[in-house]
């Protein structure tokens, strides 16, 4: 997602699921805490334990 933004040929990305995994991901993603990002995977485990 990061390098597609970068580009400049999109400004804008939705980004549901990777929001609820990984709460901090639009601020891990600026300070380029790329090794730190909980990775969406489709589950919905993170939905359903509420630990989101």
């Amino acid at each position: 997602m990061a390098e597609i933004i970068a580009s400049g040929v999109w400004d804008l990305i939705g980004a549901a699921r990777p929001s609820i995994a990984d709460p901090f991901l639009p601020r891990k993603i600026e300070e380029g805490r790329y090794d730190e990002i909980r990775e969406c995977i489709g589950c919905d485990v993170c939905i359903m334990k509420g630990d989101g």
